[in-house]
């Protein structure tokens, strides 16, 4: 097919194919906690809040949390976009950037819960995740304060008491779809506040703050997996009828993500043809013409592509659902010496998975 005509081919299946919205679900975590890095026997595994940051006395706080991604999405989805929400409560400190990192190894939160503003912790329990220990007190981090990637998910600057967003990006989407589709563990993230000098710590309210609105939640938007449907192509002569000279692709029919090659056979069909068009329409007709039947509704939007003679049409469908089910009709056509078109069969299609 000429190269000049092959952009449009995404355009046609797009223009034929019905608008697909995303679909999105939010998240509450499955579990949060918070590490204190002066001791490895603190914990606050069922407390109200989170805290990330640096003490007045410089000791650190870092706050794991986990969403169950695989639970809550069908498997096979691809995500398009994901938003943490934490709700900050409490700070003596400016604005400064808190940042998600993905944790890369397993931890636990137990029913550990400090009094009064929790910033100090408690006594871990058995299970707790403290700063030495993912669980209190059997399997230990390699690193103190968190096994965790050293580049961060996700940043965002955090101000005064307020709700917070940390917006979808790459890695955000990258990480969420490594735990559903299983290629990474979900670990959930690890929250890092400005570890660089004191008093920047910020309490976030956590999964068993009493306030539900102010819990902490994973928004994810995601395109559902395609249902299984067989990809179609059937040969329509007309009538009068054509000759069946344009061949369907080799594959079943046009399939998401594969390349639909019909061509036309010339073995008795023009044999001297210097031209091969085909048109592709939504919808098919049978309207008899001086050059045969017309095969495939012109009236409405239709693309007309070029090959050398006997060449097969290289037609790409787009690896998306939206397009599963969808209907259409290509028609062949030759050109000889002379400029005479000659139409062949037409072949009606469905668009299909496999």
């Amino acid at each position: 097919m000429s190269p000049l005509h092959a952009p449009t081919v995404l355009a046609a299946f797009v223009l034929l194919a019905p608008l697909a919205a995303a679909d999105e679900v939010t998240l509450a975590p499955t579990s949060d906690t918070t590490l204190y890095s002066e001791s490895e026997g603190l914990a606050n595994g069922a407390g109200q809040h989170l805290f990330a940051g640096a003490t007045g006395a410089l000791d650190l706080r870092r706050a794991p949390v986990r969403f169950d991604v695989a639970a809550a999405l069908p498997a096979g989805a691809t995500i398009t976009g994901v938003e943490l929400e934490l709700t900050m409560s409490k700070s003596t400190a400016g604005a400064t950037f808190v940042a998600v990192h993905r944790l890369t190894q397993d931890w636990g939160a137990a029913g550990s819960d400090a009094d009064g503003n929790e910033g100090q912790g408690t006594i871990a329990l058995t299970g707790d995740a403290t700063w030495g220990y993912r669980f209190f007190t059997t399997d230990a981090w390699t690193t103190p304060g968190g096994d965790f990637v050293a580049t961060a998910s996700a940043s965002t600057l955090v101000g005064g008491i307020g709700r917070y967003t940390w917006a979808s990006t790459p890695a955000l989407v990258a990480d969420v779809q490594a735990w559903l589709d299983g290629t990474a563990p979900d670990h959930g993230w690890i929250v890092l506040g400005d570890e660089s000098g004191d008093q920047s710590a910020k309490r976030f309210d956590s999964v068993d703050n009493p306030t539900p609105a102010n819990r902490p939640s994973l928004v994810i938007t995601f395109d559902p997996p395609c249902p299984p449907a067989l990809a179609l192509q059937t040969v329509r002569t007309g009538v009068p009828a054509n000759p069946a000279a344009l061949l369907p692709s080799s594959i079943n029919g046009p399939a998401l993500g594969s390349t639909w090659a019909p061509r036309i056979d010339h073995t008795t069909f023009v044999p001297g043809a210097v031209l091969d068009v085909l048109v592709l329409t939504a919808v098919g007709t049978n309207v008899p013409s001086p050059v045969g039947t017309l095969l495939c509704d012109l009236s409405g939007a239709n693309y007309l592509y070029y090959a050398t003679p006997g060449q097969p049409f290289d037609l790409p469908v787009p690896d998306d659902c939206a397009f599963v089910g969808l209907t259409g009709c290509v028609q062949g056509g030759s050109v000889d010496i002379t400029g005479a078109l000659f139409a062949t069969n037409a072949l009606d299609f469905t668009v299909g998975t496999f």
